[in-house]
């Protein structure tokens, strides 16, 4: 599996302003010129929150006792769902995953499984013909 995440940087009736790729491991969040994932908006820190990508997810996180509100309910940290709206100061984002599955390989046809047993006979054919040419022992040295 393939994980794609997002954090979706919400305007007027919630429609997607700007879309900013979850790309690390660890990201920082906030107005800071260095910060992974930068924010303009009344109320957003230099650095105000940190992303961390595991096992189970998508974890964010306050950092130095900044504020967030994840879908109406303050939290320090939380594991992010679909869809879930976080609030950091004036600024709205929306998260998303989608995780990538990858497609079994197909089960053969009976034409592939006809066609795998026709050329092992041939080779079987062709074995049997070599060894009736050849002396056994001179083919093994």
């Amino acid at each position: 599996m393939n994980p794609q995440a997002w954090l979706h940087e919400l305007g007027r009736g919630d429609a997607i302003k700007r879309s900013h790729p979850i790309e690390k491991m660890v990201c920082s969040i906030g107005t800071d010129r260095h910060s992974d994932i930068r924010l303009k908006g009344r109320g957003v820190a230099a650095v105000h929150a940190q992303l961390r990508v595991g096992k189970r997810g998508i974890q964010i996180e306050a950092v130095a006792g900044e504020r967030l509100v994840i879908n109406g309910r303050r939290a320090d940290s939380r594991d992010l769902q679909q869809n879930d709206v976080i609030d950091m100061g004036s600024v709205r984002l929306r998260f998303e995953m989608r995780v990538a599955r990858r497609r079994a390989a197909p089960a053969p046809s009976a034409a592939t499984g006809e066609r795998i047993r026709s050329t092992l006979e041939a080779l079987a054919r062709f074995s049997e013909n070599l060894a009736g040419s050849y002396e056994i022992d001179d083919l093994l040295e």
